[in-house]
């Protein structure tokens, strides 16, 4: 998509007095990766919720753009794909069915053969019929980046997304990543910055304030 920026504006979301996100504010554009980094508990997967536009900021906005205008409301979570633990999938669903699912709710088509597709491009062919109640921890991941990444949004919101990956699973999310980075941007939240490419941007969060 031509033209891509995703900006927050003095982006603020306080919680029982107390600000968790205090004035972030930022442009990412397309072909950029920003890296949100700071410590456990200063709020990095709050942040990336208010992106998503799942938590509504105390104060400050944030908003994706095209040439076109601004994305709003569902066109806004039709351009945006999130990877974080907080989501979880339909564990009495098999693989594909949780595609399949995922699928119906975005308007997307739902053929047998794309969905598979989509399962074996994240190492999860040979599980696609298997109930994902019955999936390790890795598979489950594993799951979460092909849900994230099904309808090609612009925007790819990670957090901590190689958390209970193996090398194999690392590696997958390297790829996933250039991929995003040549029809998009990316934002990754994270406590380990050896899992960062070099070239990246940062917001350093420093945690909640009085």
């Amino acid at each position: 998509m031509a033209d891509l920026w995703l900006e927050a504006r003095n982006l603020t979301r306080v919680y029982a007095r107390r600000a968790v996100i205090q004035g972030v504010s930022f442009r990412s554009s397309q072909g950029e990766l920003w890296a949100v980094l700071g410590p456990n508990g200063s709020g990095k997967s709050t942040l990336l919720r208010l992106l998503a536009g799942l938590l509504r900021p105390t104060s400050g906005e944030s908003e994706v753009r095209c040439a076109a205008g601004a994305f709003k409301g569902p066109d806004r979570r039709g351009v945006v794909g999130l990877v974080s633990p907080e989501i979880s999938t339909y564990e009495e669903l098999d693989g594909l069915e949780n595609l399949e699912f995922a699928a119906s709710l975005r308007g997307l088509p739902r053929e047998p053969a794309a969905l598979r597709e989509s399962l074996e491009s994240v190492g999860l062919g040979g599980a696609a019929r298997q109930r994902t109640g019955s999936y390790s921890s890795g598979m489950k991941q594993r799951l979460k980046l092909a849900l994230a990444v099904q309808h090609s949004p612009a925007v790819l919101l990670l957090d901590e997304p190689m958390a209970l990956l193996d090398e194999g699973g690392r590696g997958l999310v390297r790829e996933l990543v250039q991929r995003q980075l040549s029809r998009g941007l990316v934002i990754w939240a994270t406590n380990d910055v050896s899992e960062l490419p070099a070239e990246r941007h940062e917001i350093q969060l420093a945690g909640a304030q009085p």
